[in-house]
């Protein structure tokens, strides 16, 4: 049997993690364990290569059964939600604020990586959009030319 370090509790020595607290069984009882994994911005998680983007933050010891340690996400990883999902759309529908929406939003004017993402899947289907419509347009008036040239000089003899 182990005894653990962090909350005392004594659990079997197959187990990797306290079934208490969730801590290892070498972690020290003290709160500075884990501490280096803090991030205080993006930039100061972004120096540290080596570690993972969501960095482990320790919570408050207490009673319950809860983990000892939880994950944070970035600012700029956190998950857009439907209203601000749909309200991005209808911002980027509008003919021609939106393209512009697209455009600044895709250079990345906004520091959310999902409505970025988004602002540049949009504006990649405007740019296609754009190019057929205009390839549509020339493969119509390649074929109906003749009848346009014989309509026209109808209209001219009137």
């Amino acid at each position: 049997m182990a005894t653990c370090t962090n909350c005392g509790a004594i659990y079997s020595e197959e187990r990797t993690r306290c079934p208490n607290c969730g801590s290892l069984p070498d972690m020290p009882a003290d709160d500075s364990y884990g501490r280096e994994y803090e991030y205080d911005s993006y930039a100061a998680r972004e120096e540290r290569t080596d570690r993972r983007d969501y960095a482990p933050l320790q919570r408050e010891r207490s009673s319950d059964a809860e983990p000892a340690y939880v994950y944070s996400t970035p600012r700029d990883r956190v998950v857009m939600s439907v209203s601000s999902f749909l309200g991005a759309i209808t911002l980027m529908s509008i003919p021609v604020i939106g393209f512009l929406i697209q455009i600044v939003w895709s250079l990345g004017a906004t520091k959310s990586q999902n409505k970025r993402n988004l602002a540049r899947a949009y504006l990649i289907l405007t740019i296609i959009a754009a190019l057929l419509s205009v390839a549509a347009l020339i493969t119509l008036y390649s074929i109906l030319e003749p009848y346009i040239n014989e309509f026209m000089a109808l209209l001219e003899m009137m």
